[in-house]
């Protein structure tokens, strides 16, 4: 089942406190893992970015990073851009700063690994079907839960 968003926004209180630790101590996030309720187990990560031409620099921004991250995890990797309308302006509760809220309108995606493709245009619900069959192609290992039986 879908969750609703807490806030509609990150805090990046630590991700600013990390910046303070200068170049010897470099992190970058993963934005997305889907996984499989059941059991658990990652169908694929994503790492998102606005606009579908910035196709360039969500390649150039610490993929190498994921990159070698995912080649450990054997789960296959996209890059998704994706574009829409803004629909109203919102106001960041930490900041106040101003920033749209979207109705998303298309999408773009490149898989990375476990082998690079080219960038493949798609609807909203192109990519929903997508994301669906993911799941349905994922072999659940039949509700593995912790030692507590969560």
């Amino acid at each position: 089942m879908a969750h609703k968003e807490k806030y509609g926004i990150r805090d990046l209180g630590y991700s600013q406190w990390h910046r303070t630790l200068g170049k010897d101590v470099t992190a970058t996030d993963i934005d997305f893992i889907e996984y499989c309720p059941d059991c658990f187990e990652p169908i694929a990560v994503f790492e998102i970015g606005y606009g579908l031409d910035n196709t360039e620099k969500v390649l150039n921004h610490n993929i190498n990073a994921i990159r070698a991250v995912v080649r450990r995890l054997l789960v296959p990797t996209y890059v998704v851009l994706y574009e829409g309308e803004v629909r109203y302006q919102s106001k960041c509760p930490c900041c106040g700063r101003p920033f749209p809220r979207s109705k998303i309108t298309a999408f773009r995606k490149k898989m990375l690994y476990p082998r690079e493709s080219h960038w493949v245009d798609m609807s909203p619900e192109e990519y929903a079907q997508w994301l669906k069959s993911l799941r349905r192609q994922h072999k659940c290992q039949g509700g593995v839960r912790d030692a507590d039986g969560r």
